[in-house]
C-alpha cells in the first residue's frame, strides 16, 4: 500500500484481483481526502463505462455511451478537461479503468471519450489520471 516502489514491482503487471486487495482507492478516507494505512473500502476504481457515463462539461454529464466493444464513445458534446487533485498543474488525458483488457494490458479512457483502448500495464503513464468512485 502506498505511493513508492516495491520490492518485485517490476516482475508481474498488477491483476484485477491485486487492485481489488491492495488499490490505493481502498485506503481512502470516508471523504476521499486522506489516504489511510488500513483498507476504508468506501472506494473503488471506476469500470470503463462509468467512467465514459460520467464525463461532464462546466459540471453537467455530456451523455457519453459506449457500446463495450468499439474504440470510442458516442458523446452529445465534448467533455471538460479535469485537473487531478493530485497534481493541479497537470491535466490528465486518460484515465484508467478497473477492467482489464488483458492480463497484461489494461483499459483506458481519454477526457474526451473518443479514444478506450488498452495499454500494457507497466507503463504506468503519468498523464493517465484515475479517480476513485463510491456507491451513493
Amino acid at each position: 500500500m502506498g505511493l513508492e516502489d516495491k520490492p518485485g514491482h517490476q516482475e508481474a503487471d498488477a491483476r484485477v484481483a491485486d487492485m481489488e486487495a491492495t488499490g490505493l482507492c481502498r485506503h481512502l478516507s470516508e471523504d476521499g481526502l486522506t489516504l489511510l494505512a488500513e483498507p476504508q473500502d468506501s472506494w473503488r476504481m471506476p469500470t470503463t463505462d462509468e467512467i465514459i457515463r460520467s464525463l461532464v462539461r462546466h459540471g453537467e454529464n455530456v451523455g457519453c455511451t459506449w457500446d463495450g466493444a468499439s474504440g470510442s464513445a458516442d458523446c452529445r458534446i465534448a467533455p471538460d478537461k479535469e485537473t487531478p487533485l493530485w497534481a493541479p498543474d497537470l491535466s490528465p488525458i486518460y484515465y484508467w479503468s478497473s477492467d482489464e483488457y488483458d492480463e497484461r494490458r489494461a483499459r483506458y479512457v481519454n477526457y474526451s471519450g473518443s479514444t478506450v483502448s488498452h495499454q500494457p500495464k507497466l507503463w504506468g503513464n503519468p498523464r493517465h489520471g484515475y479517480r476513485c468512485v463510491r456507491e451513493p
